[in-house]
C-alpha cells in the first residue's frame, strides 16, 4: 500500500487526518510528524507516496520545507487562513490546498487529486507493454481515459 508522511503540529487536526486516511483504506497507517525538521530528516531515508503538510510549523514553515526536498512526492497543504494559499502557486508538487479543519469529503477529492496522475501514469506504462506497441498512451476525453496509438493520430484539435 502506499505511504504517507503527515506534518501537523497541532495533535487534534493531527489526530482527525490520521482517522480520515484510515478511513480512505488507500494507505498504510500514515507517520505523523510534528516539525519540519523532523519530517525531513524522515524523508531522507524513507520515501513516501504522499505527502500531507500544515504550513504553519514550529521551526521553519512547511513552504520552506517544500523547497529544501528534491524529488518531492505530491503534496496536499493544510492551512489556518486562505491567504496562504498564494505561496502554493510555485510549487508544482502541491496538488491541492485545504483550510483547517477539512471536512472528510473535501480531503477525499485531494487524495484523489494526489494520487491520480501516478496511477495513471503507471497505468499507461502497463497498457503500453502489455499492448506491445509502442507510441501509445492514456488521453483524456471527457473524464474517461482512452487508450489512443499515436500513429494512428492524424489530426488533432485542443
Amino acid at each position: 500500500m502506499p505511504s504517507c508522511l503527515l506534518v501537523e503540529s497541532d495533535l487534534v487536526i493531527a489526530n482527525q487526518l490520521t482517522t480520515y486516511l484510515t478511513q480512505t483504506t488507500l494507505f498504510d497507517p500514515p507517520i505523523v510528524c510534528s516539525t519540519a525538521m523532523e519530517a525531513f530528516q524522515l524523508l531522507t531515508d524513507y520515501p513516501v507516496d504522499l505527502i500531507v503538510l500544515d504550513l504553519d510549523l514550529p521551526d521553519i514553515t512547511g513552504i520552506q520545507l517544500l523547497e529544501s526536498l528534491v524529488n518531492a512526492p505530491p503534496v496536499i497543504v493544510l492551512a489556518d487562513h486562505a491567504e496562504q494559499a498564494v505561496a502554493c502557486y510555485d510549487l508544482d508538487v502541491v496538488v491541492d490546498f485545504l483550510l483547517k479543519p477539512a471536512a472528510y469529503l473535501r480531503f477525499l477529492r485531494a487524495v484523489q487529486r494526489a494520487l491520480l496522475p501516478q496511477f495513471s501514469h503507471s497505468f499507461v506504462r502497463d497498457t503500453n507493454l502489455v499492448a506491445g506497441k509502442k507510441g501509445a498512451e492514456l488521453v483524456r476525453s471527457a473524464r474517461h481515459l482512452k487508450r489512443v496509438v499515436l500513429d494512428d493520430i492524424h489530426y488533432a484539435k485542443g
